[in-house]
């Protein structure tokens, strides 16, 4: 009896050593099989002639491949990890029937697409192609792409686990110890119904799910900015300038957000009734996603520029904002000219123009507004002389304000005290904050009029040097560091003790 079960054992195991070749067999398969380092033949004659393969790919070949991969046996796939190694009969014999039956179907995909595109599909979208209908350079690339870059990586994460799981089902010897099974199964379906999408669906709706994921990241970063805008928020330091740029932009991201949610959602048209192709070119459709991918990230930029601690949150912030304007008008023109016409009912076809319309306004006074926020209205009193004038960026896009030159948690008890003193303590306080005094000319000219040494010590004084001493200290760039740490610690610590004696 003894004998016979390690027979059968041996059997299963001589088995799974053969599917476990085929899996690796699969996931090294060739997608390139026939295909040169030269650009493909995209001409309308030829393309035609294959059209017939696009049609096979889209109704035949790859739901036939969707179907072989969901019915692999739930042991392999990650569920019932016990069965696998108490009774792996039953799965093997599964897998040995799937795995001739894959195979074919997943050359027959390769060998159509690869002669559908022999080639390297062009880098440069044309802008002539609109005749080309479901065979424009467009479709094609993104075919290409999905199958032979994102298919072939997921299905061979997909056979790798699988194989991964019978050798450590059967104890057989791995040649990387490190390796571990994952759940990649998910993704490989996805990659295939990412490859029927582009095989199948209008192009209406490969653009729209193109933007899907700009939204979900311009969704993110509104969430990021709401929480820098609201002056309540104490878990990093913002100064005014940064929290009320950070509120001027929040409607700016929610007409982004807004814009590409409507264009995705396609409210007023039927989808029974949507055409399959446009008349847009590829260049067009492409156009597009570039344009939302660089919304995407001059506003993130924008963020980043607004959550960075040393720099100034004006600087690039006007760039940032300019380069969104180009990308959105593109866009408005495209869905003016191309989208909002496939809307069949008179009805939506009015309310699109008309949205667009208020859409297109409300976006040009929210990003004026962005743009001139940084110039802010200061109303303080130097010197007994109340000031009313805006502290505008420099011709270097810099602009002048309240940076922390000590630890973050001390800008803001410095900030409230800055009303309540002195000129030459609020000189001192500005400098201790990382302003450069050479670049004010404000804060210059009490430079000139005030010491804000005197009174913390002449070994203070001493120790910043000789030229302090002898009335030009207010030369020197305060905010790039001139200051060691001590140095500024114990200024700070002088202030502190200055002002109590002032108050007692």
């Amino acid at each position: 009896m003894s004998e016979s079960g390690s027979l059968t054992r041996q059997q299963l195991q001589h088995q799974a050593e053969f599917v476990i070749k085929g899996l690796k067999r699969l996931a090294e398969y060739d997608y390139h099989l026939g295909i040169t380092d030269t650009p493909a033949d995209l001409s309308i004659d030829r393309l035609r002639s294959e059209a017939e393969l696009l049609t096979q790919l889209e109704y035949n070949l790859l739901p036939q491949l969707r179907r072989h991969i969901e019915s692999f046996p739930k042991p392999l796939l990650g569920g019932l990890r016990h069965s696998l190694r108490k009774t792996p009969a039953p799965t093997l014999v599964l897998v040995l029937e799937i795995l001739p039956q894959l195979e074919l179907t997943l050359d027959q995909i390769i060998r159509a697409v690869n002669r559908i595109i022999p080639g390297q599909v062009p880098a440069l979208n044309p802008t002539d192609d609109q005749h080309l209908k479901e065979l424009k350079c467009y479709r094609l690339r993104g075919l290409a792409h999905s199958i032979r870059k994102e298919m072939q990586r997921d299905l061979a994460f997909f056979f790798s686990d699988c194989s991964r799981r019978l050798i450590r089902a059967f104890s057989l010897p791995q040649e990387d110890q490190r390796s571990r099974a994952g759940n990649s199964f998910p993704a490989a379906l996805r990659s295939i119904d990412g490859a029927m999408r582009w095989s199948s669906a209008s192009e209406l709706d490969i653009v729209c799910k193109g933007l899907e994921k700009h939204v979900a990241e311009i969704d993110r970063l509104l969430d990021v900015l709401i929480v820098m805008a609201n002056p309540e928020n104490d878990e990093d330091m913002r100064t005014p300038l940064v929290i009320r740029l950070a509120q001027s932009c929040i409607p700016l991201f929610k007409l982004s957000k807004l814009f590409f949610k409507k264009i995705t959602s396609l409210e007023g048209i039927d989808r029974n009734e949507e055409p399959f192709c446009t008349e847009m070119s590829s260049y067009q459709l492409d156009l597009l996603e570039v344009s939302a991918r660089k919304i995407s990230k001059s506003l993130s930029c924008l963020v980043a520029q607004l959550k960075a601690p040393f720099e100034h949150p004006a600087r690039n912030s006007s760039g940032h904002l300019n380069d969104i304007i180009s990308p959105f008008q593109s866009c408005l023109l495209l869905a003016d000219l191309y989208i909002i016409p496939t809307c069949t009912d008179c009805s939506s076809l009015s309310y699109f123009k008309i949205w667009f319309v208020t859409w297109n306004t409300l976006f040009s006074q929210a990003t004026s507004n962005a743009i001139k926020a940084p110039c802010i209205r200061v109303k303080v009193g130097f010197m007994g002389q109340p000031i009313d004038k805006k502290i505008c960026p420099n011709p270097t896009g810099q602009v002048h304000e309240l940076r922390p030159g000590l630890s973050a948690r001390l800008t803001k008890p410095l900030w409230r005290l800055t009303k309540k003193l002195a000129p030459k303590w609020l000189v001192l306080v500005w400098m201790l904050m990382g302003l450069r005094p050479n670049q004010h000319p404000m804060l210059t000219k009490l430079l000139t009029k005030y010491n804000p040494f005197t009174g913390l010590g002449y070994k203070i004084s001493k120790d910043l040097g000789g030229d302090f001493c002898r009335g030009k200290w207010y030369e020197f760039d305060w905010g790039a560091g001139f200051f060691s740490i001590q140095t500024r610690y114990q200024l700070f610590s002088g202030f502190l003790s200055s002002i109590e004696t002032e108050r007692s």
